[in-house]
């Protein structure tokens, strides 16, 4: 019968509070694991980096239990070693690796979701290395997080919290997008300057040199949805991908248009 992480573990354990550089070992308790993998949504197409991996609870799981391949990286190595011989126990060994390292020295760029339970002051640290990653990278935090970026979703129960981000893309700037004409006489032409705080996006627009409102908007990750009221009963939604200077999806109005659009950055 295959082994689980609900065995009995291995010799010699790690030390409950065993000091590290800037925090110390205190696992996550393994149901807030769970939870929080199923949080970001986690699969076989995924790789996991947990930063300060601990005894390898986070990404064992996250292979044994969601089929996704895992990279901790811990500076203690005791905890080192002992995720090693758990991997290899639970025969894990091909879809897990374990590496002792600083986590502000070793590059974890590539991870679709990273995972961590590290003091808010090494948090805000990191914040700009995760901004940086890919857009609709997704982080798992066991209780604490990154100043003012707030989470987008977030799970708690017996006092344990964990929470979830996702790494928005860069969408401040000036957009344009023009639409063909339907039952207007004149094709739409819209202009939008949006202002952007991590995932939150504020902004003016105008359609055709004329005023109107951004009534909403939603970033999440690469994926951007605006709402444009132009009348009290007259809107414009717009749902689509950004990727880099171009945002193009679909958009449908009031009148029932609806169709294909692509935008443009045309400015800062």
């Amino acid at each position: 019968m295959a082994q689980t992480l609900q065995d009995v573990p291995s010799e010699l354990k790690p030390l409950y509070g065993t000091a590290s550089k800037d925090s110390g070992y205190i696992p996550t308790p393994a149901t807030l694991v769970e939870r929080m993998l199923v949080m970001a949504r986690v699969g076989p197409n995924d790789l996991l980096v947990d930063l300060g991996s601990g005894d390898g609870r986070i990404p064992l799981l996250a292979a044994q239990r969601f089929g996704a391949r895992a990279l901790g990286i811990e500076l203690i190595p005791e905890l080192v070693a002992y995720s090693r011989r758990e991997a290899e126990r639970l025969g894990l060994g091909e879809r897990v690796r374990f590496v002792q390292g600083d986590i502000f020295a070793t590059d974890f760029s590539q991870a679709t979701v990273v995972a961590l339970y590290l003091p808010p002051s090494v948090n805000l640290r990191l914040r700009p290395l995760i901004l940086a990653m890919k857009p609709g990278t997704r982080v798992v935090s066991h209780n604490f997080g990154f100043g003012d970026w707030k989470p987008d979703h977030g799970d708690a129960s017996d006092d344990a919290y964990g929470w979830l981000w996702i790494v928005p893309a860069a969408a401040a700037g000036r957009w344009q997008i023009e639409l063909p004409a339907q039952s207007e006489l004149v094709a739409r032409r819209f202009e939008f300057q949006l202002r952007q705080r991590f995932q939150q996006l504020q902004g003016e627009v105008r359609i055709n040199v004329q005023p109107a409102q951004l009534f909403s908007s939603e970033l999440r990750g690469d994926q951007l949805s605006l709402s444009v009221m132009d009348s009290a009963t007259h809107w414009t939604d717009f749902k689509g991908q950004l990727n880099g200077d171009r945002f193009e999806g679909e958009y449908r109005d009031a009148s029932g248009a609806q169709g294909k659009f692509v935008a443009r950055r045309v400015g800062p």
